[in-house]
This record gives structure tokens, sequence and C-alpha cells, in this order.
């Protein structure tokens, strides 16, 4: 099996939906909040995973909630997340 490495970021994309797009300087209520996976580095790893590839990523997170969805994203693709660091301190992009 080929084997790749990616070293990246991870992001925690939260998602806003709303009937329309706001005009400048209109505030409009969102109607639905959505949390997605996401980080170049990280949707590299993941895509590479889908293709077959054994991937190992290195990379950052913050020590929270949103840093544990990202590593068990990256998990569940199948991913090595080693080493990733942990910050208590950061929140994730």
């Amino acid at each position: 099996m080929n084997k790749i490495a990616v070293a990246g970021s991870l992001h925690y994309d939260i998602m806003i939906d709303a009937h329309h797009r706001p005009e400048k300087g209109e505030t409009v209520m969102g109607t639905a909040c959505r949390y997605k996976f996401g980080g170049k580095g990280g949707n590299q790893a993941i895509s590479a995973a889908k293709s077959g590839l054994e991937v190992w990523f290195a990379g950052a997170v913050g020590a929270d909630e949103q840093g544990r969805f990202l590593v068990d994203t990256l998990r569940q693709a199948a991913l090595t997340p080693a080493p990733l660091r942990w910050w208590r301190t950061a929140l994730p992009g």
C-alpha cells in the first residue's frame, strides 16, 4: 500500500443558514447552524485516505470539544492522526 504524510491545518467550520444573503449593513437571523470538518491539510488527508492511501497526519488542534471532533473525524477516515499538538489555549480555525 502507498503511504503519504500530510502536515497542515484543521478547521472546525461553522455554517449558518439564512433565508437570504444580507445586503450591506443588514442583519439577517440564521435559521440553522451546521458544523463541518475542514482545513486544507485535513481535507487533503481525508481525500488521500478515501483513494486508498495509508495516510499519516501531523498538525495541531485545540484541547476542547471542537478539537476532539476534528481528531475523531480523522480517525473515522482511517487516518493516523499523530503527532498532533494539543493546545489548551488555542481554538480551532
